[in-house]
């Protein structure tokens, strides 16, 4: 754990209420000690044979993240002392749900920063013993938060569109500016029938809705999302009222996120249309800083 400094951290609970953990302008609630916002630890999936030496390497991804937050509250008075841990415990009550935690970081330029979230939940209760109180007027704790997706993300969704010209292919080009792949969303508009989306250079990467989508039956959106990262919708396909069309998504399709850097994306409406394609991301980040 290290000495955080200036840097704002929030709490934003399941209903998106939000509550500032430290540091205030004022520090009387301020941020000690951090640990888990650099790279996670990642995992290396390897098999070996009883014939050959050494193991043969299958691939790998990242373990869930813990972060903890170190912080010192010190509100000027006994009272309230009592009334801010009240306030905390009442902010990160379990019922509430899982939430983000919102990091502020301050860049080399004057008064400017850039904002990160990660989603997460509340690991492990504060220790809001007596023995962690400096003098009667304030108390350190320490919160730990689990991030079951592992990766910060910029809470400005990046978007990118391109109308269809029929079965001819158009370059729909995204700029993916995280350093992880991005998991986007595809809202797919009328008229397109059996729109296909394919990432340039990579022929597996590809994906059909076996619909005809018109006017009467509205928007389609794809979530392209791994549900590590989103319980609600994982790999989905939802029409305009809700429904749910992953059904019609063709079996050879393939769910492929976008990986880091300028990429293009092909699309068509294999029977003819006109409508466009909306890609909507975020930009994910291994860690803070950079």
């Amino acid at each position: 754990m290290g000495y955080l400094g200036e840097e704002a951290w929030y709490w934003i609970d399941a209903y998106g209420n939000e509550y500032l953990l430290g540091t205030n302008d004022t520090k009387t609630r301020f941020i000690r000690e951090y640990g888990g916002v650099d790279m996670p630890e990642p995992v290396h999936i390897t098999e070996r044979s009883p014939a050959h030496h050494g193991t043969v390497h299958r691939g790998w991804h990242y373990s869930e993240r813990t972060i903890t937050l170190g912080i010192t509250l010190r509100p000027g008075s006994r009272a309230a002392l009592w009334d801010e841990l009240g306030s905390l415990r009442q902010v990160l009550n379990l019922i509430r749900g899982k939430g983000k935690l919102k990091a502020i970081i301050p860049t080399a330029a004057p008064a400017a920063t850039y904002t990160r979230y990660i989603d997460c939940r509340v690991n492990a209760p504060f220790n809001a013993g007596s023995d962690n109180q400096p003098n009667t007027q304030s108390q350190n704790a320490v919160l730990q938060f689990t991030a079951s997706w592992p990766l910060f993300y910029d809470p400005t969704e990046q978007v990118s569109r391109k109308a269809f010209n029929g079965s001819t292919l158009q370059s729909l080009v995204v700029d993916n500016a995280g350093e992880e792949y991005a998991w986007p969303r595809y809202v797919i508009y009328p008229p397109a029938n059996y729109a296909q989306v394919r990432l340039a250079g990579s022929p597996s990467d590809y994906m059909l809705l076996r619909y005809d989508i018109t006017a009467a039956t509205g928007p389609v959106t794809i979530y392209v999302v791994p549900i590590a990262k989103d319980d609600a919708y994982g790999k989905r396909a939802i029409g305009a009222y809700g429904e749910d069309l992953t059904y019609l998504v063709s079996k050879e399709s393939r769910w492929f996120g976008i990986p880091p850097g300028r990429q293009t994306l092909h699309i068509a409406a294999t029977y003819g249309g006109t409508g466009r394609v909306d890609v909507y991301w975020h930009n994910e980040y291994l860690g803070l800083g950079g």
